[in-house]
């Protein structure tokens, strides 16, 4: 009997080198799974609050639309440019309702997550007597969405 063939013979279960090399392949499976299994339950819940926010700023878009007036708004926003949040809506002056930020009833959004912008006013927009404003709302991991609502006369 030579003495490869004995080698051979008596060889009986796995070598450290086989062990490290399963467990490393077996790690690595585990791993990428729970990575995937942790991304898509991220995009689940982006995908969810994405919709909520976008239902809201809907809503309130809805509801700015169907109560204010171009010349109360014109006069108070001027050629100015402003920020309106749950704060600063009466501070303001402003023709602004704070019940628009009544739609938000589960407490998601702060002041810094949730705003009505109206951009300063191009010589366009101030011809053609419109008015425009965004609400946009901050989600999930610092995505924003934005909807534009115009108001004219």
């Amino acid at each position: 009997m030579k003495v490869g063939e004995h080698m051979i013979k008596n060889k009986k279960g796995f070598t450290v080198l086989e062990a490290i090399a399963s467990v490393f392949i077996v790690s690595l499976v585990l791993t990428t799974t729970v990575s995937f299994i942790v991304v898509m339950r991220n995009q689940a819940i982006a995908s969810e609050q994405k919709q909520q926010a976008t239902d809201i700023a809907s809503s309130m878009r809805d509801e700015l639309l169907s109560t204010l007036n171009y010349m109360d708004v014109e006069a108070w926003l001027g050629s100015d440019s402003y920020i309106v949040d749950e704060i600063t809506c009466n501070d303001l002056s402003s023709p602004i309702p704070c019940r628009v930020f009544n739609y938000d009833q589960k407490g998601m959004y702060t002041p810094e997550t949730l705003k009505i912008v109206f951009p300063e006013r191009s010589e366009e927009a101030i011809q053609f007597r419109i008015i425009r404003f965004y609400i946009e709302i901050t989600y999930y991991n610092e995505r924003t969405i934005s909807i534009e609502g115009i108001i004219y006369e």
